[in-house]
């Protein structure tokens, strides 16, 4: 399993098939403050901005990393930016 060395900001953690499973179904398995980080978790939000959501401090990389360690979330490999242009656009 990938596990990032450097829990930075920009990160971005999706649930994976397990992760969402475990959020749906098992509440059961997970401490308080770890379940509400693997709700928030959706692939898109960068974990400054969970972190600004859920202020729990330090404890949120040890948070990040137990759900990473349980293979609940994953990191989301950076998309190349598309290549765009004004006449790459047609009208329908």
């Amino acid at each position: 399993m990938y596990m990032p060395n450097d829990l930075r900001g920009d990160l971005v953690l999706a649930r994976t098939q397990n992760g969402q499973k475990v959020a749906v179904e098992d509440s059961s398995t997970l401490e308080t403050d770890d379940r509400r980080l693997l709700l928030l978790v959706n692939g898109f939000t960068p974990l400054s901005h969970l972190e600004e959501r859920l202020p729990i401090g330090n404890e949120l990389k040890a948070a990040v990393r137990k759900l990473l360690d349980r293979g609940l979330v994953s990191q989301v490999q950076a998309a190349e930016p598309a290549a765009w242009s004004p006449a790459s656009v047609r009208p329908h």
